[in-house]
């Protein structure tokens, strides 16, 4: 059952928990596994504990490891390769215990939530894990990657732009001092994916998907402008 009142309660606590859980992640080095974890993560900010639901309940937390599948992408120069792979995330649910006040019953609700990828393996077996660990929100999905030049170095400062192929809204990034770039809270959906440097030619990468609760990995080797 899903809770009917048209008032998001819990709106202030998720906008805040949202800013505040990537930078902890990153502190911690990892994601929490459990609901103890989570809730110690988030101190001294934020108590969930002391938070209240709509009938004066404290809210319970449920963590779950949950396997998808996707693609992985790969550009070098204008040819694009996908790579299958089975993408591990770690699921962080807040519910409300509904108005019986008992939880895991039919009248629990969501309030928030928080999902992030925790490791990627191919069909061959080889695990990979993020070098950020992005945190989704909601049904926002996300976009990251590596942009390296031909000779395999990674690219700093590079203008990444994605682009909704529906609404046509556009959302930008620049690559970090690793040549890593993340693009989060972006609505489900297909994307075009630019990347714009000098000394590279303008390299596009067309009908990408984005899913919910999940960062799809596109890697990019644009090509090298030629010198007239």
């Amino acid at each position: 059952m899903i809770g009917s009142s048209a008032i998001d309660y819990f709106a202030e606590p998720r906008t805040a928990i949202d800013r505040l859980l990537p930078g902890k992640v990153q502190a911690a080095g990892k994601v929490p596994d459990s609901p103890d974890e989570f809730r110690v993560l988030l101190l001294p900010e934020i108590h969930v504990d002391d938070l209240r639901d709509p009938y004066g309940h404290p809210y319970f937390i449920r963590t779950a490891a949950v396997a998808r599948y996707s693609d992985r992408w790969i550009q070098t120069n204008q040819q694009v390769k996908t790579e299958p792979v089975t993408v591990w995330n770690r699921l962080i649910q807040i519910r409300s215990m509904g108005a019986d006040g008992i939880p895991d019953t039919g009248d629990d609700f969501t309030v928030a939530v928080f999902s992030t990828v925790l490791q990627e393996v191919t069909v061959a077996g080889k695990t990979s894990t993020p070098s950020v660990h992005a945190i989704f929100t909601g049904n926002t999905g996300g976009i990251s990657g590596v942009v390296t030049d031909p000779m395999g170095a990674v690219v700093p400062n590079v203008k990444i732009a994605a682009t909704n192929a529906y609404t046509k809204l556009v959302y930008e990034t620049a690559t970090d001092s690793q040549g890593s770039y993340l693009l989060r809270d972006l609505p489900p959906g297909v994307y075009e994916v630019s990347v714009q440097s000098a000394g590279f030619m303008k390299n596009t990468t067309s009908d990408l998907l984005v899913r919910a609760q999940e960062a799809i990995e596109v890697n990019i080797t644009p090509a090298a402008r030629r010198r007239n």
